[in-house]
């Protein structure tokens, strides 16, 4: 009888190198798209690190210091539907493009509200960010469609999600550094670094294909994208997002504030920022093990034990 040969067996670190060798590298799409989701990041936490601060600043009472927070979330929530519906039709090229307008814009029209101390005109701008804001929440989305295949997908919104820690860190870094620029007019300097970074966004996001996201917007016109069912688990989902929300908007805007009256600096109250952003976007990779060795109620579970711990703490 003859003995065929076998086939040798790789061992683990050869099966290990040759992975990390086929892992191919992110389409320039993606890294377009990271590039606009820390930019985005960077604009949302500059204004997040003087927005109350300015409001302060200019309004008639302390009670409506956070009045330009307010409009901004208005302008988020107002938007942030009809963006997906526009980038459905213009592609994530001109969606991405066109918020960034919505952010020098908005950022102009703070800086002019400083300059001629109208806490009306704050708030008329700060509503626009919320506008810009509202497209930053399809990045991860824009992700998935960039992605060459579906086993690029998971790649390709972990890199573009990892973008955000870049934004996080500095933003409040801008917002520190040129906030008190001009001392006769503070917080001013943040603006105009604010409308410059989105000004860099729109340069960068022409680099993006022209028909990125047009494609989804069309099967789902043509009926093809699975009805909406409002049922139990969606409203559990909807509330502990929303409760989420709350709180992350209350520590970020309150934080600030709450610095400044105890006579800390703008660029200290920006540091504790910057801990803040990155420990808000880092977690967000190992999400996935996470979720697979607690499950996802496991998940809010440490979520809200950890936001209980950080408002129980003596520091």
């Amino acid at each position: 009888m003859t003995l065929l040969p076998q086939p040798a067996v790789p061992d683990n670190g050869q099966k290990q190198t040759e992975s990390a060798i086929a892992m191919p590298m992110p389409s320039r799409d993606v890294l377009v798209l990271a590039a606009g989701q820390a930019m985005t990041s960077t604009v949302v936490s500059l204004l997040t690190s003087v927005s109350s601060l300015s409001g302060a600043y200019l309004a008639p009472v302390p009670a409506l210091s956070t009045a330009p927070v307010t409009a901004t979330v208005l302008g988020t929530l107002v938007m942030v539907y009809p963006a997906s519906s526009l980038m459905a039709r213009l592609g994530r090229r001109g969606g991405f493009m066109f918020k960034a307008g919505f952010g020098v814009i908005g950022g102009a029209i703070c800086t002019l509200a400083l300059f001629a101390a109208s806490f009306v005109t704050l708030i008329a701008g700060a509503f626009l960010l919320g506008i810009f804001s509202a497209f930053g929440q399809y990045y991860r989305f824009a992700a998935i469609d960039a992605a060459r295949s579906v086993e690029e997908r998971t790649t390709a919104v972990a890199v573009v999600t990892a973008a955000g820690v870049v934004g996080g860190v500095a933003g409040p870094f801008l917002g520190g550094t040129f906030g008190g620029v001009m001392r006769t007019v503070p917080y001013v300097g943040a603006f105009v670094a604010l409308s410059l970074v989105c000004a860099a966004l729109a340069a960068s996001q022409s680099l993006l294909s022209a028909d990125l996201g047009r494609d989804a917007g069309r099967r789902g016109e043509a009926g093809s994208a699975p009805g909406f069912t409002l049922n139990a688990g969606f409203i559990r989902a909807s509330v502990i997002c929303a409760a989420g929300f709350a709180v992350m908007t209350l520590t970020m805007n309150a934080a600030p504030l709450s610095l400044h009256l105890c006579g800390y600096s703008l660029p200290v109250s920006s540091a504790v920022l910057q801990v803040h952003f990155a420990l808000m976007y880092l977690p967000s990779l190992l999400n996935p093990a996470l979720v697979a060795a607690i499950g996802l109620r496991g998940l809010v579970a440490f979520g809200v034990a950890a936001s209980g711990a950080a408002a129980c703490s003596p520091f």
